[in-house]
């Protein structure tokens, strides 16, 4: 009985300080960053880009777990989800497909991207992936791969051309690897993808006084008593007018 507890004992003290992360950017989140902390420990960053619409009937689905220290093991970007995006209501709606779970080691289709990213803190353990489909990849173009180490980021986003939106760069794949020399703290291998990305033209709006409903309505009924033609009209009248002499001598000189 003796042994058994001492075993028991022996194997909890193995698995605790083993720390699970599991951060999620949602349906309508890409990744946009990627961060790792002195400790080794990932950090996703997840925006929501003009190109990517949510339905109106949206319900917030990213998720970050945040440790014991306050580290968040990702995050939303700031005033994404606030911004007012206008769709025409028969455009699709340009949404991720993601897996629904952790279960992937790699990401590595063209439209796909990592959409969430669950953390192991051992050495010998891969990153667990959760891959999210998404149509407006199918044209993307690889950006490149770079190692990135403890206290270092990669960042995409949205890329500007002589002012304008063109295209956003997103984390597409991610491989945690262990290099010579670095004793046990992990780096990451990481693919950046470049989508198009042109955002849909505002909603028209035109802005007026509130005394021009009443001008407006002046001026109708000032053509429909006949003091006024309207463009029909007047060119009708037009059309009926005998030509001048020096429009005769015009057409006689053609």
């Amino acid at each position: 009985m003796t042994r058994l507890l001492i075993f028991i004992v022996t194997a909890a003290a193995i698995t605790l300080p083993l720390t699970v992360f599991a951060s999620y950017c949602g349906k309508s989140g890409v990744p946009y960053s990627f961060e790792v902390l002195e400790s080794g420990a990932p950090v996703l960053g997840c925006a929501q880009p003009s190109c990517v619409i949510s339905s109106e009937d949206f319900e917030e689905d990213s998720e970050f777990l945040t440790d014991a220290n306050g580290q968040a093991d990702g995050y939303f970007r700031e005033g994404d989800r606030a911004l007012k995006r206008y769709r025409n209501d028969n455009a699709p709606k340009l949404v991720a497909n993601c897996s629904g779970g952790f279960s992937q080691l790699s990401c590595p289709r063209k439209n796909q991207w990592v959409g969430g990213i669950e953390y192991i803190d051992h050495p010998r353990q891969p990153l667990i992936l959760q891959c999210c489909s998404f149509d407006g990849l199918r044209f993307s173009q690889e950006v490149g791969m770079t190692v990135v180490n403890s206290g270092e980021a990669v960042t995409g986003g949205e890329v500007i051309r002589n002012g304008r939106q063109i295209s956003f760069d997103v984390i597409a794949n991610v491989r945690k690897i262990v290099q010579p020399g670095h004793g046990h703290k992990p780096s990451y291998e990481v693919t950046v993808r470049r989508m198009n990305c042109l955002p849909d033209p505002p909603e028209p709006q035109v802005e007026f006084d509130k005394d021009v409903p009443s001008e407006v309505l002046k001026v109708l009924s000032t053509a429909k008593n006949g003091k006024d033609l309207g463009t029909k009209e007047k060119f009708e009248k037009m059309s009926h007018q005998k030509p001048t002499k020096k429009q005769q001598k015009k057409s006689r000189k053609k």
